[in-house]
């Protein structure tokens, strides 16, 4: 905190309240320890030191801004100031909390010390009014530790006393300070003396510090320890040498004097980490002038003292220390005084000479820079100075060997203080003497030499002067041979720096010098000798740098040589040599192959270094002559076997590798005609082949030539060996990711003529193999370079080549390389390329008509940068045109479905930026806009409109952008921020506006906006809706595409923006649709409602869209960004880790499947690119696996909807899923322990036995993963294949089709992750229902969430037993264990289970499903009631049948219970009730449950009062007036229809309307008012059943697919519905047919499949009694045909026109939805009895069934005549357009899909129709008929398998003559007409 306020007050905007929180404790207090001290609290210190820190850090801003510190800021200084003066003059006498430790290396009393004097420093050089009070403070902290020195206790020195003074000693150091003679002069006075008294052994502070303390103290212990490890144990001389460091350091910077705060701002802007005191030091020994004089003469003396004491102690503590800082410290107090008559140098001119007092580099190194500064401080001493130091480097010191072990850093500073000697004695004679008496004086070897030869160089270094460069160079050189020769490998090595700055006639000396020492070396077979000339040669490659070549240009001018071409520079000479080496490294070697090939391998590191100079490039433009040497070379480096074994990926920087990069095409350009004859002219084969022969190298390309072998059999002996020259550098080459370097070969003249151009193909395939895979390496490493995108741009160039041969090789790398990596194609330089060669190739082609007889043959792109030459041949223009608009064509499609975004800007760039008219823009606009749309979302672009509006929103920001000021941003970010805020209330336009001008921002501002950023991210996030987060999409994807460095930061916003939507429970997250069964929703009797499933729909979509938009836009960045983008790939990581963590949360709606499916691509594609810590790694891929096993967790559901193409996405990515599973294995690329983090460049290897966490090792990490992998794909391919039955439903069965073999081993692993998985793969795979089964009776705790498993726990209550185990994923514990044995109080788990559906809670009542177990009937009754009354008042006849088997009196107490709740409850359950009394029609034969219903119907209406007694009067009187004129009516049985009518009519006259009563039929609504003249008879032999009218006010239903605007719509509507009042029928049959209907059309409405049924209204109210509701607006086939239309297609016609019209077509479509779900309707219920007479077409079209007299075992007349299946006759097939129409194949679908949505429902379906067993209704005839309903859903059958049933179906029902001949029947006996 304390240097980002520094930031803000260097800059003048820091606050005083910010200020004020570092201020809230100061240092001082007034409190006391316990010997009266001044004690220093925590809170106190922690204070000072963050002011100090910000003081330091503001004062370091000022420094390196080097501008003055702002008014604010010097006021907070000075405040800072004055604390700290007062911390420096309590801290040598307070006293610290001991237990009180800093984060950093030193102690307390240390870190507190050097903090405070450092800061007052840092002020005083910014503030020069706080100078002289930063210097006293200074003083007064010194004397004060001084005098603690003195008097203060053992103890206290060691603790407190001596570590401040060590802080100072080190402030004073790393402080910038002009200290001027006042300052300096008490401070010297005070640590001289200080100094002087503890230089000994014997000083008394010293010896207090050694004594041995009289009690054991542990903390001081500890502190002396921790001293000692860090290398300064507190001693005597350690007081010493820290006064003696204060004072040189003030010495050297006073003499300085205000230059010194000039070279600390120069050390801040370069970042150079050096100490003020050493960065002074360094200067005067450079030569910088000393500014000011010092009172010193008394610290000369002193030092010289304290020299001389320590000098004397051969074994004395810190000797080394002391003696160069007093040596140090002498010198600087001669300098410094003015007032001294001479300099002494007697100190430093003994230390090095053979007097010295100790050989340490640091005393000597001290010395000769001591020696400098004399020198520049008396230049007329300056040659006597030189003599000593040259005689200092000549002595046979070991010291030199530890030095030149050590890179010479001695040796160097020998040198340059002869260099300041030269210089300060103005005679530049003297470096030419000195180097020849220096190497006069050498001997031929030894240390001496060595050392000798390094200062000789250094010194040339160091003066820098051309001509004497030129003479120590030839010395050298001269005494390589002849007498007094030097050791070559010293002699060679310091050749080195030196020809680098020397002429260009040196540096060729040296550089033949190099190579005849290297051939000297070859003829002799001397491997030592040629590794040394090797090394040398190394250091001389690698040091040809840009700079050196700058150097040695000015050498070349200073001494008038000319600057020399290109070819015959340093590098070109040396280029050439080199190679000429590696020839003769293969040719001259002595003693066979083995020496060759080890010269000729130490050669290459020397050749790579040279050629890896960016400057070096032969490649381009080689003359023929380098063109050889380069072949020989590779000939040489294939046939000695150097070049090892080609795999890829290979290493990077390998030798060969670099030479490849660098090697010219191995044909000259020259050789045009005879290719043949160029390669056995100009071959070092013909010399000596070393050791090859033909056979031998057609053995090694055999491998790599495969079936084109035998073309290789005619080649001679040099051809071959140019075949695998030409092997090992392009594969390298292309390993190395520069392929397309091969079609120069294959585009040679020379080439498609001779009989290399088969092997030369051969070779090419096998090299871009292996680019393929560097491609692949560098992308899992996000290290993919910018020349990759050259490649592939010059493979598209080659792809338009006039060549076939070029063109097909190139053609054929693209089609290799694009459906791998398409991310390639997709980056601007590339697309452009693609495009502008389209445009070229179509300029080309129509050149026949523009051109015809002026060809033109060249064509160029300035765009793109690329040259097309073309034949005069159109037709083969033509061609090319074709074969490559198909392969731009295929590239675009593969980028367009991986990377959409990226791909749609990079076009628009393209087409705005200028790209050329005609074909290139016009593929260029069909891929912009025409991105595939997201399915179940809209499209970010939707087409060119979108992409026009789009690029208007996009013009608008931008230029608003451009002409906007300062102030006009800040509040544009201010509008921003508000509406972030209030996002709710923002309406689309205002947004669209907003985000692109917020883009705008982003990519146009030239410092990135990241708070504009983070706003316009979180804003749609805030939104969280389809629009919203599309329009963010449009935008986020605008700034990726245009500012790609803001990718990361975006993609840090969108993660956090995901996060919080999954935290607030908002889009995909959102808990608003929740995806319950279909029979736990409300069943309503009424017709299915399309616009309700196209209103959920466009729910989802709104839901679910936008959520999947991101994740799109984030996956194709990834797919785009993936090999260059560590940092973006990083963020990812993050972002796949917080899907993990809220994967529960995610939606389970059937729409949610796609975006899910997303998701779970991202992730595993984000860990693809990633490479993490192993541990990471595993805990990621186990949260990965666990996102897409929670889908699995849910039942299985289809697709919802007719969106094929959503259906077709599904599918889609659950394969990219499962491609992408196949290599989510664990690959534990690296683990972050306490070892690897201490040896970070320790290669690590990970073993399986390396343990993660504790009882998790990596192998069981592996396994547990590859084991989820297994699940998720058996998983995801049974996903596929009802995807794939579902969206092709009526394709035969296939290969796919085979059943998924998932094992126990499967269930188990499931069980383990989440049990709800394992549960519902016993439902997708019967097999394995046992062992799920088992499972849960051993641990029914894990699934108490999973209601599904509620069916393996109640058994147990069957069979009396139970089971329990405990069981958890791998890394929460090490393994799941096998289930215990089972458990018989497991069933007291039921009273947590997740509730099952109201029917199955239903059918847990009766004693043979569990009811006799007291926790099963507990549960069904808490399941009961916690679901609405309005939901299970729909399965009131089941409740009533209840009580047939209810010995506790459970279902009792529910129904009186609920009736009190419920009056609409309580009014049906009678009305039931009254029903089942009796069994008959007649209400005669009374059924045994007549005695509890009637006790039931008597308490539930004496439970009765107030409100509810009156509703149930009113509803009841009514009812039962309305049913009396059916008795009324009897008398009129045998008149006519008008007199029967007449009485209706009066009777209904008489009815008085109460409030709020209703029909039985119709419960949710209210009858209003009745048709009084609505009346009418119904046929019938002794009853007197009547129809009327009544007006109803019921709930409003959707009625249309626009639901934008809900508050304006209606909240109740009004109909008029007609009422059937039956007596003498028993409707109880009817009501459960139409239950089972209803259930049917939740169900087929729970997926959104377009079918129709009509589950009219039928109430049972008595013994043969019921109303039964009126399809509305319906004609029955039997009027048709009386109304002499006995044609269903005629009828249509008539009725809605022609087939051409919309509404036939539209009335056609309802009528095949609607014979679609009533065919599987009735073949599952079996209805019978289906004359046309009972078949009914409504208003609408559909096709409704009514009159369910006769179901499963009985048809009429006892004879089930009808067909097994349904009634599908030629007139309805007619209608549908004929057996062969597409009406009739989507009939035919629709049956498919409705018979397998039915299938998961069977048990639900066969227990509301089993509850109903006890009426003993005439279609039972016992369980057997259950049976058989269960059997017809063909529960065993696969989904395939179950639709090839369906299928069958239909075909059996087309025109079965059983149908045809029960009409012709029906029409016999009851005149019912039907089509013939």
């Amino acid at each position: 905190m304390a240097e980002n306020l520094a930031q803000e007050a260097i800059s003048g905007t820091l606050s005083e309240r910010d200020f004020t929180a570092l201020q809230s404790t100061g240092a001082s207090t007034s409190a006391l320890g316990g010997d009266g001290r001044p004690l220093l609290s925590a809170v106190g210190v922690r204070s000072s030191m963050a002011q100090a820190l910000f003081a330091g850090a503001t004062a370091d801003a000022a420094v390196q801004s080097r501008r003055e510190v702002p008014a604010g800021a010097r006021g907070y200084l000075e405040r800072v100031a004055s604390m700290l003066e007062t911390t420096a003059a309590e801290l040598p006498g307070a006293a610290f909390d001991e237990t009180l430790q800093l984060p950093t290396q030193w102690p307390l009393p240390d870190e507190l010390a050097f903090t405070a004097v450092a800061t007052l420093l840092k002020i005083g050089s910014v503030l020069p009014q706080v100078r002289a009070r930063a210097a006293r403070s200074v003083q007064t902290l010194v004397d004060g530790l001084v005098r603690e020195l003195t008097s203060a206790p053992a103890r206290d020195l060691v603790v407190r006393t001596v570590p401040a003074l060590h802080g100072v000693a080190r402030a004073v150091q790393h402080a910038a300070f002009p200290w001027d003679g006042a300052s300096v002069a008490p401070l010297l006075q005070t640590l001289g003396t200080v100094a002087v008294d503890e230089a000994g052994s014997a000083g008394p502070a010293g010896q207090r510090l050694l004594g041995e303390p009289r009690e054991p103290d542990a903390f001081r212990a500890l502190l002396q320890e921790h001293y000692a490890v860090l290398g300064v144990p507190l001693s005597g001389p350690f007081i010493a040498w820290c006064a003696l460091s204060v004072m040189t350091s003030m010495v050297a910077q006073g003499a300085l004097g205000e230059r010194v705060l000039a070279m600390a701002a120069e050390a801040a802007l370069s970042s150079d980490e050096v100490a003020a005191s050493t960065a002074a030091w360094t200067a005067l020994v450079r030569g910088e002038r000393v500014m000011q004089s010092l009172p010193t003469a008394n610290a000369g003396r002193m030092a010289r003292c304290v020299y001389e004491t320590v000098a004397a102690h051969t074994a004395a503590a810190h000797k080394c220390e002391l003696l160069s800082t007093a040596l140090k410290l002498s010198v600087l107090a001669d300098v410094c005084d003015a007032s001294a008559p001479t300099l002494d140098a007697d100190a430093a001119c003994a230390a090095l000479s053979e007097r010295a007092p100790l050989y340490d580099a640091a005393l000597q190194r001290a010395a000769v820079e001591a020696m400098a500064v004399l020198a520049h401080a008396q230049p007329t001493a300056a040659p006597t100075l030189l003599h000593h130091v040259r005689d200092f480097v000549q002595l046979p010191l070991p010291l030199f060997q530890r030095d030149m072990a050590c890179g010479s850093p001695l040796l160097a500073a020998s040198a340059r203080s002869m260099a300041s000697c030269i210089d300060a004695s103005q005679q530049r004679d003297l470096a030419a003497s000195s180097v020849y008496a220096m190497l006069n004086r050498v001997s031929t070897g030894g240390c001496a030499a060595a050392a000798t030869i390094t200062a000789v160089a250094d010194l040339a270094r160091a003066l820098d002067e051309p001509s004497f460069t030129v003479l120590v160079v030839s010395l050298l050189l001269q005494r390589l041979d002849g007498t007094g020769r030097l050791p070559v490998a010293e002699v060679l090595v310091h050749l080195v720096p030196l020809a680098l700055r020397a002429p260009r006639s040196t540096f060729v000396n040296v550089m033949t010098a190099f190579a005849d020492a290297a051939r000297a070396a070859l003829r002799a077979g001397d491997g030592a000798a040629l590794g040394a000339v090797q090394s040398a040669q190394l250091l001389l490659a690698r040091g040809l740098t840009a700079e050196a070549e700058h150097a040695a240009d000015a050498a070349d001018a200073a001494c008038g040589e000319a600057r020399a071409p290109r070819a015959t520079s340093r590098k070109g000479l040396y280029l050439r040599e080199l190679l000429a080496l590696v020839i003769e490294a293969g040719l001259r070697t002595r003693g066979g192959r083995g020496p060759a090939t080890a010269a000729v391998r130490g050669q290459l590191p020397v050749l790579a270094a040279l050629l890896a100079h960016d400057d070096v490039r032969p490649q381009l433009a080689p003359s023929d002559d380098l063109v050889y040497l380069f072949r020989n070379v590779w000939v040489v480096v294939a046939l000695t076997g150097v070049a090892g074994t080609l795999a890829a990926p290979m290493p990077r920087g390998e030798p060969l590798n670099v030479l490849a990069l660098k090697t010219p095409t191995l044909i000259p350009a020259s050789a045009r005609n005879y290719l043949a004859d160029d390669i056995a002219c100009h071959t070092i084969l013909a010399q000596d082949t070393l050791g090859a022969t033909p056979d031998s190298v057609r053995r090694a390309l055999s491998p790599v030539l495969g079936a084109r072998a035998a073309d290789a059999r005619g080649l001679s002996l040099p051809q071959l060996a140019f075949v695998q020259a030409v092997l090992e550098v392009e594969w390298r080459r292309a390993a190395c990711g520069r392929p397309a370097a091969m079609l120069t070969y294959l585009g040679h003249a020379g080439v498609a003529e001779s009989a290399l151009v088969s092997p030369l193909r051969a070779v090419a395939e096998r090299a871009f193999s292996a680019f393929l895979v560097h491609v692949a390496d560098r992308t899992e490493s996000h290290t993919l370079d910018a020349p990759i995108a050259d490649e592939v741009r010059a493979l598209l160039v080659g792809a338009c080549h006039r060549l076939p041969l070029v063109r097909d090789t190139a053609h054929g790398y693209l089609e290799r390389l694009a459906p791998v990596f398409p991310d390639l194609f997709v980056r601007r330089d590339v697309l452009v390329t693609m495009l502008e060669l389209l445009a070229l190739l179509a300029h080309a082609a129509n050149g026949e008509l523009e051109e015809a007889y002026m060809p033109r043959y060249t064509f160029v792109s300035r765009l793109a940068g690329v040259t097309l030459e073309m034949q005069d041949g159109y037709a083969q223009r033509k061609g090319i045109l074709v074969c490559f608009l198909a392969r731009v064509r295929a590239i675009l499609a593969r980028v367009q479905s991986e990377m959409p975004h990226e791909l749609s800007f990079a076009l628009r760039h393209y087409v705005e930026c200028g790209g050329a008219d005609g074909l290139a823009r016009t593929v260029a606009l069909e891929f912009a806009g025409g991105m595939p749309t997201p399915v179940g979302t809209s499209a970010v672009w939707a087409g060119g409109n979108a992409g026009a509006a789009y690029s208007a929103v996009q013009g608008a920001a931008v230029g608003a952008v451009k002409v906007q000021s300062a102030g006009d941003l800040d509040e544009f970010r201010r509008t921003l921020a508000a509406a972030r805020a209030e996002a709710p209330g923002i309406v689309p336009s205002d947004l669209r506006g907003l985000l692109f001008r917020a883009a705008a921002v982003v990519v146009y501002e030239p410092a990135l906006d990241f708070d504009v950023l983070w706003d316009m991210v979180l804003l749609p996030f805030a939104l969280c809706t389809e629009q919203a987060l599309t329009l963010g999409t449009e935008a986020w994807a605008w700034i990726m595409a245009e500012r790609p460095g803001a990718t990361t930061a975006l993609a840090t916003a969108i993660s956090h923006g995901w996060t919080r939507s999954a935290l607030l429970r908002r889009g995909l997250y959102s808990a608003e649709l929740v995806a319950a069964p279909a029979l736990a929703r409300k069943t309503d009797m009424s017709a299915t409602n399309p616009a309700a499933m196209a209103l959920e729909a466009r729910r989802a979509n709104d839901l679910f869209a936008g959520h999947m938009t991101v994740a799109q836009l984030l996956l194709g960045r990834l797919h785009a960004v993936r090999s260059s983008d560590a940092p973006f790939v990083s963020v990812m990581t993050h972002f796949v880790q917080q899907l993990t963590t809220h994967a529960a949360a995610l939606s389970h709606h059937p729409l949610a499947r796609l975006p899910r499916l997303v998701l779970v691509l991202l992730s595993l594609r984000v860990l693809a690119a990633s490479h993490l810590d192993v541990l990471v790694e595993a805990r990621l891929r186990d949260g990965v696996c666990r996102l897409a096993l929670d889908w699995f967790a849910h039942p299985a559901v289809w697709s919802f909807g007719g969106d094929l193409r959503r259906a077709a996405d599904e599918l889609r990515y659950i394969h990219l899923v499962q491609s992408a599973l196949r290599s989510a294995t664990l690959r534990a690329d690296s683990l972050v322990s306490c070892s690897t983090v201490a040896q970070p460049n320790k290669q690590l290897t990970v073993h399986s036995k390396q343990p993660l966490i504790p009882g998790c090792t990596l192998a069981d990490a592996v396994l547990h993963t590859q084991q989820l992998l297994h699940l998720l794909q058996g998983l995801y391919a049974t996903e596929a294949q009802r995807l794939t039955v579902w969206l092709h439903p009526t394709r035969a069965a296939g290969p796919a089709d085979r059943p998924i073999e998932l094992t126990a081993a499967d269930v188990h692993v499931a069980w383990a992750v989440d049990a709800r998985v394992a549960v519902e793969l016993g439902a997708r795979n019967t097999a394995l229902g046992p062992e799920v089964a088992r499972l849960v009776r051993a641990a029914p705790h894990r699934v108490v969430i999973a209601p599904d498993a509620l069916v393996h726990l109640v058994e147990m209550a069957r069979d009396g037993s139970g089971g329990h185990t405990r069981s958890h994923g791998l890394l929460r514990t090490r393994r799941a264990k096998a289930p215990a044995p089972e458990d018989p109080t497991a069933l007291r788990w039921l009273a947590l289970w997740a509730p099952v559906s109201p029917i199955e809670a239903i059918g847990l009542l009766p004693s043979d499903a569990g009811g006799s177990h007291g926790a099963v009937l507990q549960y069904a009754m808490r399941v009961l009631d916690e679901y609405p009354v309005d939901l299970v008042f729909f399965y009131v006849p089941q409740i009533v049948q209840a009580l047939r088997d209810d010995p506790y009196g459970y279902v009792e107490h529910f129904i009186l219970q609920t009736s009190a709740v419920s009056q609409l409850f309580c009014h049906q359950i009678i009305w039931n009730m009254k029903a089942n009394t009796y069994k008959d029609d007649n209400g005669e034969v009374e059924d045994a449950l007549k005695p509890t219903l009637d006790r039931m119907i008597a308490a539930i209406v004496d439970g009765l009062s107030g409100e509810a007694q009156e509703f149930y009067e009113r509803e009841f009187r009514f009812f039962n007036e309305v049913t009396s004129i059916s008795g009324k009516l009897r008398p009129f049985i045998k008149k006519s229809k008008p007199e029967k009518k007449a009485k209706i009519d009066e009777e209904m006259h008489k009815i008085q309307l109460e409030p709020d009563v209703y029909l039985p039929s119709n419960p949710d609504g209210v009858v209003v008012d009745l048709d009084r003249r609505s009346g009418r008879p119904l046929q019938s032999a002794a009853k007197a059943p009547f129809m009327a009218t009544f007006r109803v006010r019921r709930p409003a239903q959707v009625r249309d697919e626009d639901d934008s605007n809900p508050q304006d719509k209606p909240a109740f509507e009004d109909v008029w519905q007609g009422a059937i009042f039956k007596v003498g029928d028993d409707c109880r049959q009817d009501v459960l047919a139409l239950q089972v209907i209803a259930q049917f059309k939740n169900i087929f409405a729970c997926i959104g499949l377009d079918v129709y049924l009509d589950p009219y209204r039928v109430t049972a109210t008595g013994p043969g009694c019921g109303v039964i509701d009126v399809v509305p607006n319906a004609t029955s086939r039997d009027e048709m045909g009386r109304q002499k239309i006995n044609d269903l297609r005629d009828f249509f016609l008539n009725r809605y026109g022609d087939e051409q019209s919309v509404s036939f077509q539209k009335a056609r479509l309802n009528f095949i939805q609607s014979m679609a779900a009533y065919s599987v309707a009735c073949h599952i219920l079996q209805i019978r009895d289906r004359h046309n007479g009972n078949i009914m077409i409504d208003g609408e079209g559909h096709l409704v069934h009514i009159d369910f007299g006769f179901l499963f075992d009985i048809g009429p007349g006892g004879m089930r005549f009808e067909p097994y299946s349904f009634k599908l006759s030629h007139e309805m097939v007619a209608v549908m357009g004929g057996p062969d129409s597409p009406g009739f194949r989507l009939f035919e679908q629709l049956v498919v899909k409705a018979f397998l949505a039915c299938r998961p429902y069977v048990n639900e379906i066969v227990a509301t129709c089993g509850l109903m067993l006890g009426t003993e209704l005439p279609s039972f005839k016992g369980k057997p008929t259950l049976e058989r309903l269960r059997e017809r859903f063909k529960p065993d059958l696969t989904e395939r398998e179950a639709a090839l049933h369906a299928q069958w179906l239909v075909k059996d029902a087309y025109g079965n003559m059983r149908g045809t001949l029960y009409d012709l029947i029906q029409e016999k006996q009851n005149s019912i007409p039907y089509r013939r």
